[in-house]
């Protein structure tokens, strides 16, 4: 496992890259802050297609991955065991104008706070189809599976 304060194995900031990943495995990544093993912040987009997340956490919010302030994103991955201390166990959108999460597992993952798998913050279109959820939780403030925070428009 790797660690970092963002982006326990990957840190990417820019403006307008296209930021792709494929079939990637993570195992016991950390960030100190954000981002257990990828954080992506001011890309034009971002894909992450059959990639594996395992026990990755993060001191405060998006214990696998923590997208921020990116046009697009499109996700397709297991999560498994992953965690958060503040919010989003597995995963953290956050100012993403069109998030989607396809083909996901979220495996036991949970998050102190909010979004014991997902929590997304500011979208104007989320898009959530073939997702299995189990056993994700969070130690009160909602969301269990999934919390939405000021998300206009949602086709699960």
């Amino acid at each position: 496992g790797a660690q970092a304060a963002r982006g326990g194995a990957i840190a990417l900031l820019g403006d307008g890259i296209v930021f792709d990943v494929r079939k990637a495995r993570f195992d016991a990544c950390e960030a100190r802050e954000i981002g257990g093993a990828v954080y992506a912040s001011g890309a034009q987009s971002a894909r992450i297609d059959d990639a594996r997340f395992y026990q990755c956490s993060a001191g405060n919010s998006g214990g696998a991955l923590y997208v921020s302030d990116v046009r697009s994103a499109r996700i397709s991955a297991q999560f498994a065991q992953c965690s958060a201390d503040t919010s989003g166990g597995a995963l953290s959108f956050v100012d993403v104008r069109e998030p989607t999460v396809l083909d996901a597992h979220f495996d036991r993952c949970s998050a102190s706070d909010r979004g014991g798998a997902l929590h997304i913050l500011n979208a104007a279109q989320l898009r959530v189809d073939n997702v299995t959820i189990y056993l994700c939780s969070t130690g009160g403030g909602g969301g269990g599976g999934m919390l939405l925070d000021n998300v206009h428009s949602t086709a699960l």
